[in-house]
């Protein structure tokens, strides 16, 4: 597939209209993709901040609930991104969803739309018979040792699954993870999968304005307005 450019041209006839008009739709698909891809690396950057602060909080014994608070916060908050992510991926025009590279983000993704839907619109009943708190818990390790953030269910006995250790590999099974209902939501493999579409979408789709090569970082507007009533 070529690379694909913004540019104003005269129309010919309705063919170049349809053409362009896809061309144009293509484009501001990418844009907003490589802006939802901003937000994801933002949100990653402030996770490392409040996955250290909890680390540091339970190395010391001076845990208090504002820590799992803020896990539970940044990662609800990821899982939304991720799921825009994939959406927005899944409408690219000209881009085939049975390519190897969507079906890995796809693999990369899986079960973050039910999960996002389940603690968004709680589909579920608050009163059931799954295993685990009803918000789930979030578990990772920094390679050295595994932590837990949850809150527990008011007067119920629930498991609290944390990540798998795999004895014969002499590592854990995951690095960062989303446990459900004893089903484990792979954050860290999202991540990963986020980051390779990315770059694959990178080499196919080229943008440029006036000749100039399109940043993301440099296209922002952030101002401020002061109003005085006399």
């Amino acid at each position: 597939m070529s690379k694909y450019k913004l540019k104003v041209e005269k129309l010919l006839d309705s063919d170049a209209e349809k053409a362009k008009a896809i061309d144009e739709l293509l484009i501001q698909t990418i844009v907003l993709l490589q802006r939802q891809k901003m937000l994801i690396d933002r949100h990653v950057a402030t996770q490392s901040l409040i996955l250290g602060d909890f680390e540091k909080s339970v190395s010391g014994a001076t845990q208090s609930v504002a820590e799992v608070l803020d896990v539970y916060n940044n990662v609800f908050g990821l899982i939304d991104h991720l799921v825009r992510y994939q959406k927005i991926a899944s409408n690219i025009p000209k881009f085939n969803q049975k390519t190897a590279e969507y079906n890995t983000l796809e693999m990369a993704l899986s079960g973050l739309k039910d999960i996002r839907n389940q603690f968004q619109h709680i589909n579920n009943h608050i009163d059931n018979k799954f295993s685990g708190p009803l918000l789930g818990s979030i578990s990772w390790t920094n390679g050295i040792a595994s932590f837990t953030a949850a809150l527990p269910d008011f007067n119920r006995t629930k498991t609290m699954p944390g990540l798998i250790f795999d004895i014969q590999e002499n590592k854990f099974v995951h690095d960062f993870c989303y446990i459900y209902n004893e089903s484990y939501y792979d954050i860290g493999k999202a991540i990963s999968g986020v980051c390779i579409f990315s770059k694959f979408i990178e080499t196919r789709v080229s943008i440029s304005i006036d000749g100039k090569p399109y940043v993301p970082e440099s296209n922002f507007m952030a101002y401020g307005a002061a109003f005085k009533m006399n």
